[in-house]
């Protein structure tokens, strides 16, 4: 059983300001449990004071459940009389949300679920990139990288309240691609090759290796081959959000120069 405390504001006349205001508590006992949402018919027996004319009566009951609201309800009686006083039992919207994904990379769509309790009326949603949402169940795209602090605030018929998660959602940027290009990827011994990076993305590191136990860091380098050979080459390139690697097999093709042939001079 709920213990409810009734407020009972009585006008002695409601047609001269200057009369004060009486406030009377009593306390009853619900014949029902109420829970959140639900609404209770009561007769309960309303007691005022002897002796004075009330005009109005204005009953306000409070549960105990944080930020209640109910329903003001007024009852016109005599002295000291009964009334039916219907209870709709509401508690204070409590934000709450979940995300999916959470982090990704650009563009990243996020799908925002409004897991909050109690009865909600409006919804608005901050998505932290200067974006914003009235829907319950929002979708948006984050097309930046960053990490982003998301709000949902919520209201109902008994109040308001917001929840914040900082930097709830992290964008980063998609792993370069590598790629590369040769010239001239065939000749004879010794062949110098200038190596050309091609890569697409956000690129903070290069790693080449030509095939034939030499490796480089540069972006762009040079390399000479000194034998002759089918050499297969690799660039891995690295950023932020990873790295990849492209594979030319048998890319560079370095031939033995031509034999010369001395032939002794005779003389006669």
């Amino acid at each position: 059983m709920e213990f409810v405390k009734i407020y009972l504001r009585t006008h002695l006349d409601v047609t001269n300001t200057s009369d004060t205001v009486l406030h009377t508590i009593v306390t009853a006992t619900l014949p029902a449990q109420v829970t959140p949402g639900g609404i209770l018919t009561w007769t309960p027996t309303i007691t005022v004071p002897a002796g004075i004319w009330e005009k109005q009566i204005v009953v306000t009951v409070d549960i105990g459940y944080a930020g209640l609201l109910t329903s003001v309800v007024r009852v016109t009686s005599d002295k000291g009389a009964s009334g039916i006083i219907t209870l709709t039992v509401n508690t204070v919207p409590r934000a709450g949300f979940t995300a999916t994904p959470t982090s990704g990379i650009r563009p990243m769509m996020v799908v925002f679920t409004d897991v909050s309790t109690s009865v909600v009326n409006t919804w608005l949603w901050n998505f932290g990139d200067t974006f914003t949402s009235s829907q319950q169940n929002p979708v948006h795209t984050y097309t930046n990288t960053g990490a982003y602090t998301v709000s949902l605030k919520v209201q109902g018929p008994s109040g308001t309240d917001t929840l914040t998660r900082t930097n709830y959602i992290t964008v980063s940027e998609p792993p370069p691609v590598a790629d590369f290009m040769a010239a001239p990827t065939q000749g004879m011994s010794p062949l110098s090759v200038v190596f050309t990076d091609t890569s697409t993305g956000a690129v903070t590191g290069w790693l080449w290796d030509f095939g034939d136990a030499v490796t480089s860091t540069q972006q762009s380098p040079a390399h000479v081959y000194t034998a002759a050979n089918v050499y297969t080459v690799s660039l891995m390139v690295s950023g932020l959000s990873g790295g990849t690697t492209r594979v030319q097999s048998n890319y560079i093709t370095v031939s033995e120069p031509p034999y010369k042939v001395f032939v002794p001079l005779v003389r006669k």
